[in-house]
C-alpha cells in the first residue's frame, strides 16, 4: 500500500481527471454529499464532458461517488453504522499489524518511522493540519510491511480505500490533529521498543479515536441525527513524553 492515489501508466485525459478528482475527494476538498458539476470540471481541466463522465464512472466503481437521480454525481456518504463497522475492523487488523511488527523493524525502518513522526510534528507546529493526513499512509505502511503478512496488508489496504473520502476531514475536527501526532508517536515508540501488546493496544485505540472523529464529522455534515459524541481517550495525553521514539 504505497500510495493513496491510483497509479496509471498512460495518462489519458480520463486518467488525469480521475486521478485529480480522486485526490480532491480523499483530501476533503469535496465533501460527502457534494454535487460534482461535469461542466465545471470539464472547463477546469480543459477537456470535453466525455472523459469527465468516464472518470466519474470509475470513481463510482471505487465507491467514492454516487450517481443520484436529478443531481448527477455526488460524493458518497457512509451511514454512521457502516463507519463504525469499518473502523472496528480496522482497529483489529491494524492492531494485529502493530503487534506483528513490534521488534521487527530494521534500523532503516526505525529511522523512517521516526522521520514520519517528526514530519507530522513539524506540519502541526506550522499549523498545516491538513498535511498530516498525507503523511499518515507512509507511516503506517512501514509498520504493515514490517508485520511480514502480505494478506493482512492487502485486507488493510481495502479498508483504507473504503474510508478514503473521510480521512482528509479528520484533522478539521478541533484538537484532533494534535491527538493524531501524539498517537502516531506512541505507536512508533511501542513498535520500535518491541512492546507487542502495547503497540497493538495503542494502534487499536488510534482507530477507535479516528472512528469517533469521523462520525462527528459525518454528523456535522448532516449525515445523521445529532447526538453526543464521546471524547477521545485521555490516556495518551502524556504518552509522548513517556514513550518518545529514539532520535
Amino acid at each position: 500500500m504505497a500510495t493513496n492515489t491510483p497509479s496509471v501508466q498512460y495518462k489519458t485525459k480520463q486518467d488525469i481527471v480521475y486521478t485529480q478528482l480522486y485526490d480532491e475527494i480523499v483530501s476533503g476538498r469535496h465533501l460527502p454529499g457534494e454535487r460534482l458539476d461535469l461542466n465545471e470540471i470539464a472547463a477546469r481541466y480543459g477537456t470535453s464532458r466525455t472523459p469527465v463522465r468516464e472518470a466519474m464512472w470509475r470513481l463510482e466503481s471505487d465507491g467514492l461517488i454516487t450517481a443520484a437521480p436529478h443531481k448527477g454525481f455526488v460524493v458518497s456518504k457512509l451511514p454512521v453504522e457502516e463507519i463504525e463497522e469499518l473502523y472496528r475492523i480496522r482497529a483489529v487488523l491494524e492492531g494485529l499489524a502493530a503487534r506483528l511488527a513490534a521488534g521487527r523493524l530494521s534500523s532503516e525502518e526505525v529511522d523512517a518511522l521516526n522521520t514520519r513522526v517528526e514530519e507530522m510534528q513539524s506540519e502541526l507546529d506550522k499549523g498545516h493540519d491538513h498535511v498530516i493526513t498525507t503523511l499518515n499512509l507512509p507511516f503506517h505502511d512501514i509498520i504493515f510491511t514490517a508485520a511480514q503478512s502480505p494478506l493482512l496488508h492487502r485486507y488493510i489496504s481495502t479498508l483504507y480505500a473504503s474510508t478514503a473520502r473521510y480521512r482528509g476531514l479528520t484533522t478539521t475536527w478541533p484538537g484532533r490533529a494534535k491527538e493524531i501526532v501524539r498517537e502516531h508517536r506512541a505507536i512508533a515508540a511501542a513498535v520500535i521498543a518491541g512492546q507487542a501488546e502495547e503497540a497493538e493496544r495503542i494502534a487499536r485505540l488510534h482507530q477507535e479515536n479516528n472512528a469517533r472523529t469521523v462520525i462527528a464529522v459525518a454528523r456535522s455534515l448532516g449525515e445523521a441525527q445529532p447526538e453526543q459524541v464521546e471524547e477521545a481517550e485521555p490516556e495518551l495525553a502524556n504518552m509522548s513524553g513517556r514513550n518518545k521514539p529514539s532520535q
